[in-house]
């Protein structure tokens, strides 16, 4: 009789033994599934964050070369895609994906009090905001695929009526 129960007690502490072997792996899997998603996320952060700079230096680039063109420039919304070194105005919607599996969208604000200041000699500023969005497949709402954003503001001013 006692062999038999131990034969029972050894199924026993084998099933645990598999029990307790499957949730540390289910556990560790987890894991490793949970780093990828932040590294993917953290990537396409960083990717968006560059895109950004970059459609800053363009516009930038603009006004120093030709700030009165630059002041005329009437659209406030454009797009600039991946390899342009001029934005296009935004049609109706959305620029769809003009950088890589990105959507990058620059907004022209000439009259913006947020970057006003008392400076006889240079009473105009503009402000640009650049805005580079994204979708990773976890965006909820059907209508904001791109529901991720970097968002970089700066204040542009003619540099060429600067007095040294």
């Amino acid at each position: 009789m006692r062999i038999l129960s131990q034969k029972g007690q050894v199924l026993i502490e084998t099933l645990i033994a598999l029990g307790v072997a499957v949730v540390v792996v289910a556990a560790i899997t987890t894991i490793v599934i949970s780093s990828l998603n932040n590294a993917v996320t953290a990537r396409s952060q960083d990717l968006a964050s560059g895109y950004a700079k970059q459609g800053i230096e363009v516009v930038r680039n603009m006004a120093k070369n030709s700030w009165n063109n630059f002041q005329s420039m009437d659209q406030i919304n454009y797009c600039l895609d991946k390899d342009a070194s001029v934005p296009t105005p935004k049609g109706v919607g959305s620029c769809g994906q003009n950088v890589d599996n990105f959507v990058r969208e620059i907004e022209i604000n000439h009259l913006s009090v947020s970057c006003e200041y008392d400076d006889p000699s240079n009473p105009v500023n503009t402000q640009v905001v650049v805005t580079v969005s994204w979708t990773d497949g976890k965006c909820t709402d059907r209508d904001n695929l791109f529901c991720h954003k970097a968002e970089l503001e700066s204040c542009f001013s003619n540099v060429n009526n600067l007095t040294q």
